[in-house]
């Protein structure tokens, strides 16, 4: 076993929490023993270090039973089984993971195992429906093909040497590197990064309720648009620095960074979201169908969006979704102040972050950043969070270290 054997009671320890938690509502489930889930851990871990022909191993493996999926999940969940049984179930190892994961797609399939006579055996693939990502299509179902993600504790390899342990599409925490970090409410929230969000977008705020309907649209809005950016930054498995910067920082730019890539014009997302924001407000015939039509259109600006971040540099933008320039090299002062963990609704600023020990790609995103008041960012790693930083008028940098989907996404 090369997993931390510790790891195993932490994802115990915040499954419990999760489905005991009196505000969540979660079915309740048997839990599964800390050995076995231990041996599931493990050999998921050693099976995302590897690569099947140069494919990385990607995928995920749920624990359910036969009887749990009946007796569970089709009587509640599922209009049918829609399962691939396999004759004869095999002996769950590194080498059988990696080349079933990837049959399995994240999100919509899953690897089925099971303890028989004492062996963990994959006895199957299960299939269900895609959850529904910001800006997603409207849902319309069918009371005969409705498939929801088994409520079981899943394991999803992610990335080399990266898990993301769930349940139906609720994520309870992520492995990173071998160290196990529960989830905690998405930092994009009113009460975490939220706060200096509105005042970068110039949303109008009245405690914990929106100044007007109007900046109620707007906000929502462009949360949903960057919500859904991170998350296809996220999917990437890429690094990739990601800057919003307030209108009045543009004077500055030249000496804090060089743009090879400077732009002009941009995607168009001022019209596109005052359009989106008119079918918002609207009822009536065609307004389902229009509104659905924008949000495939601002999910295909998005897509680009994110695909420019791929390039080696940063991608500059304004509060607007406006694009400064790509691929720009960051060369701000050193900061050497304070990196605080960022409020996250639950408790207020957390422990002080040695930044030093990141690499070079997230330490000049942090100087740039710690040189524009106002300004946030958001920090890919190839194979790790998302971290989000934000200068806070008390000359810290706060920091939020996975701005990923999280337990309440």
């Amino acid at each position: 076993m090369i997993l931390n054997g510790q790891i195993a009671l932490s994802v115990l320890e915040a499954w419990k929490a999760d489905q005991e938690h009196p505000h969540r509502d979660r079915d309740k489930r048997e839990y599964p023993s800390e050995q076995r889930l231990a041996d599931l851990l493990d050999i998921a871990f050693r099976a995302s270090l590897l690569n099947e022909e140069g494919t990385p191993i990607r995928g995920s493996i749920t624990m359910l039973s036969p009887e749990e999926l009946k007796k569970q999940e089709i009587p509640y969940r599922r209009s049918s089984e829609l399962v691939i049984r396999l004759s004869e179930p095999r002996t769950l190892d590194v080498e059988v993971v990696g080349k079933l994961a990837l049959a399995t797609e994240s999100g919509t399939s899953s690897l089925l195992v099971h303890w028989f006579d004492g062996i963990c055996k994959v006895w199957g693939i299960i299939y269900y429906g895609k959850h529904l990502s910001p800006l997603s299509c409207i849902s319309v179902g069918f009371i005969n093909f409705i498939h929801s993600a088994p409520d079981a504790l899943t394991i999803e390899i992610t990335g080399i040497g990266s898990l993301k342990i769930s349940r139906a599409h609720i994520v309870i925490g992520r492995i990173d590197k071998g160290e196990f970090k529960a989830s905690v409410p998405t930092p994009i929230a009113p009460h975490a990064m939220g706060k200096f969000l509105y005042g970068l977008f110039d949303i109008g705020v009245n405690g914990d309720l929106f100044a007007s309907e109007e900046d109620g649209f707007r906000g929502r809005l462009l949360f949903q648009c960057l919500e859904y950016l991170l998350d296809r930054i996220d999917k990437q498995c890429r690094g990739a620095t990601i800057i919003f910067i307030p209108k009045s920082a543009s004077g500055s730019l030249s000496r804090l960074a060089k743009f090879p890539w400077k732009c002009d014009g941009g995607l168009e997302f001022v019209d596109l979201m005052k359009e989106r924001i008119k079918y918002s407000k609207s009822i009536g015939v065609g307004v389902i169908s229009g509104r659905a039509k924008l949000d495939m259109i601002l999910r295909q600006r998005l897509d680009n969006l994110a695909q420019l971040a791929t390039l080696d540099g940063a991608v500059i933008l304004t509060p607007d979704f406006g694009i400064v320039g790509f691929g720009v090299k960051l060369q701000a002062p050193v900061y050497s102040g304070e990196v605080r963990e960022g409020p996250d609704g639950f408790k207020a600023n957390g422990e002080i972050i040695d930044f030093s020990r990141l690499g070079t790609r997230h330490n000049s995103a942090l100087a740039f950043i710690a040189s524009i008041p106002g300004s946030v960012g958001f920090i890919a790693s190839e194979d790790g969070p998302i971290r989000g930083l934000v200068m806070v008028p008390n000359g810290v940098v706060n920091c939020w270290p996975d701005c990923r989907v999280s337990m309440f996404c």
